[in-house]
């Protein structure tokens, strides 16, 4: 029987035990689930009736949104649960993938009756999933700090088209509370240009042209010359200028605009400060206090200008947008809102067009891919639905977003679901353990190295924050001192590839419950640096890690060496419910699966030699291993000769003029070519290779 059966086989009957029932059988409701029933009902002999429901919600599979589909589809199904609890029903979640949903409960409520406490209970949260900090109680994940990584405010840097307008003094609130909190930080200078930025887009009155909101020196020089809330001498004191200056001068507006970047001297270990740390701080609380005052009370500053860009739409209609499409059990939330003429999402392609297609919101890519004409002069229509951009927000609240040419876009992932047995307490310890993985590896980028400073932590300056923390970094190093651990080569290869400038580390979110639970990690996005990050682009060697099978073996691997699990593995594939599904020692790779033992055998064989035969770990060779590992897959002979052909195996060749490293220096005495046994090895190994798809 599939391990996928019997697992919703004991999730049942735990229930059934726990409520006392007897008049049916776990594996009678199992085999419901498994034929994917949406709706099914039972009298039960104590006058109590048994429900089996599904609660189907919509995924769209756009890179630009899945991710933050899933997490808004976390929210939903958190939402409807709580709802539950709260109007005191009995239920169990007896099985999830990231689509479908299916619920025993004792007792239900008409569907209707369900249906409205949900709507009640996503709206009294709806302010907590935009603007509040992770918490899985209510299916919340992302912290808003994370939505301010941006230092310029010329175009949109935050999203800003995905908050509806009845948040619109939540926003507010939560923005300025930012701020304050990063003004009262001790290091808040290294924050100002975040910090006046923010200031500029979130307050400024007029955009465009000389307008507030893209620029923070222009709208703290309206602020005294036009709107009276700050006096020319603070402004003064603040930047040290010139007293005899006119405000309104552009070289004030310069003087200004320079005084918010602090010059460094690395060799001196000196900073330049051109600002009056103590006045400007003054002026900014002071000038928050005022925005304060002028939201609460008269409106005028509650977000003056950028309230235009929110979604203009009740919290009803809001709220029905979010579970439009969805069906619970026999019910089709299909809410009868007449339909403009505008064109479909292009994202989804399901809901109306509402919100415009800001790089915020979708990044860079999506503008090339469609059949409009590039260059619109005076054209800027809507092109994505309400729950795409509620998705993309999500996103960059879980992640934060960058700034890769001019506009803030949000930050890319690499995602992969996962069905294992592990508890709450289990996957916060795993992602502690992921996290400072991917700090050592981007600091070390040895595998070697990385033992060294686990076993000696005060040496490194490896700070420790509470017990948990160090729990966390004495089974890392068990892992990777382990005799059995085999992934040092993918480690060293991810090392030089995985993003460096970004703050990601990992992230772990819990999709279902149970005993046998989906979980999602996401990992950062592989990205060349330096010199062949612009030669060849950011996109370039994420494109060729995840084609190449060998090292979407290896990071899958790597993740189950220290998860310490054998449960199944996704990457670039949707784990969904069916009958077939194996849990267990398997990877799940787009369209096809394979035995994860014999994947990781497969890889072990091929990266040792990969390794030895392509120098360095960095840079161009990262690509030469990848194209070279895919090679000893698909052309076995012919890669073993072309090998043979480019290596320097005779007297006197030079090792600059030949693409391969040599696997041998022991010589064959008066034959002038080094001994073949390694060569020979290298083609047993690889001739004995299992097909393992």
């Amino acid at each position: 029987m599939p391990d996928l059966f019997v697992s919703i086989e004991k999730n049942i009957e735990k229930f059934l035990i726990e409520q006392n029932i007897t008049e049916i059988t776990h594996r009678e409701i199992a085999e419901k689930v498994i034929s994917h029933t949406v709706e099914w009902r039972k009298s039960l002999s104590d006058g109590r009736s048994l429900l089996l429901l599904r609660l189907s919600l919509p995924v769209v599979e756009r890179e630009e949104v899945f991710l933050g589909n899933v997490l808004l589809n976390k929210f939903l199904i958190t939402s409807l649960e709580n709802s539950m609890k709260r109007s005191g029903l009995l239920f169990s979640l007896i099985f999830g993938d990231i689509r479908d949903f299916y619920y025993l409960i004792i007792q239900p409520y008409p569907l209707d009756e369900i249906i409205k406490y949900w709507e009640e209970e996503i709206g009294r949260l709806l302010p907590e999933l935009y603007f509040s900090d992770t918490d899985p109680v209510k299916g919340i994940f992302g912290d808003f700090s994370n939505m301010f990584s941006f230092r310029k405010s010329d175009f949109e840097p935050f999203p800003i088209y995905a908050v509806p307008s009845f948040l619109r003094a939540n926003l507010e609130r939560a923005i300025r509370t930012k701020i304050q909190h990063m003004l009262a930080s001790s290091e808040w200078e290294e924050s100002l240009q975040t910090i006046v930025s923010s200031i500029a887009f979130f307050y400024g009155k007029t955009s465009g042209g000389s307008g507030d909101c893209q620029s923070p020196a222009t709208f703290l020089i309206h602020l005294a010359s036009e709107y009276g809330i700050v006096q020319p001498q603070e402004l003064i004191e603040a930047f040290n200028l010139d007293i005899s200056a006119d405000i309104h001068v552009k070289a004030v507006k310069d003087q200004i605009k320079k005084s918010f970047s602090i010059k460094r001297d690395k060799q001196k270990r000196t900073r330049e400060i051109l600002f009056n740390p103590t006045h400007l701080k003054k002026l900014l609380i002071r000038l928050l206090d005022k925005f304060e005052k002028g939201s609460t009370e008269t409106n005028e500053w509650l977000l003056p200008y950028v309230s235009n860009k929110l979604i203009q739409e009740s919290e009803k209609e809001f709220i029905r947008v979010l579970i439009q499409d969805c069906q619970i059990g026999h019910y089709g939330l299909r809410y009868s809102k007449k339909m403009d003429t505008s064109l479909s999402c292009r994202l989804c392609g399901c809901r109306n067009s509402i919100l415009l297609d800001k790089n915020i919101l979708v990044g860079l890519a999506i503008k090339r891919f469609h059949n409009q004409v590039v260059r619109q002069k005076g054209i800027d229509k809507e092109k994505l639905c309400i729950k795409c951009g509620v998705s993309s927000y999500l996103i960059t609240k879980l992640l934060g977003s960058y700034t890769p040419k001019r506009e803030q876009i949000p930050k890319t992932y690499n995602l992969i679901f996962h069905y294992g047995k592990h508890t709450d307490d289990e996957l916060q310890s795993l992602n502690r353990k992921l996290d400072r993985l991917f700090t050592l590896v981007r600091e070390f980028r040895n595998v070697d190295e990385i033992r060294n400073a686990l076993r000696d932590r005060e040496k490194f300056s490896i700070q420790i924050k509470g017990g948990a923390e160090k729990d966390a970094l004495d089974a890392l190093l068990e892992v990777l001192d382990s005799p059995s651990f085999q992934f040092a080569p993918a480690l060293e290869a991810i090392a030089g590839i995985v993003d460096t400038d970004s703050p990601l580390k990992s992230k772990i979110i819990p999709i279902g419950m149970g005993e046998l639970r989906l979980i999602l990690f996401i990992l950062p996005q592989f990205r060349l640096q330096g010199e062949e990050l612009r030669r060849f682009g950011t996109d370039f060697i994420q494109k060729r890690f995840s084609k190449s099978r060998i090292y979407v073996y290896a990071i899958l691997g790597l993740l189950r060496e220290i998860c310490g699990c054998e449960g199944s593995y996704y990457y670039q594939s949707i784990p969904l419910l069916t009958l077939d599904q194996n849990l267990s020692d398997t990877f799940y790779i787009r369209s096809y699966f394979v035995s994860a033992s014999k994947a990781i055998a497969q890889y072990n064989v091929i990266s040792k030699y990969v390794q030895k035969l392509i120098a360095g770990r960095v840079g161009k060779s990262i690509t030469d291993k990848i194209l070279l590992a895919e090679r000893f897959l698909d052309e076995p002979l012919e890669t073993f000769s072309e090998i043979l052909r480019n290596s320097p195996i005779r007297g006197g060749d030079r090792f600059e003029d030949f693409k391969y490293k040599r696997l041998s220096n022991e010589w064959i005495k008066g034959q002038g070519v080094v001994d073949s046994l390694e060569y020979l090895k290298m083609f047993k190994e690889l001739s004995q290779l299992e097909e393992v798809s």
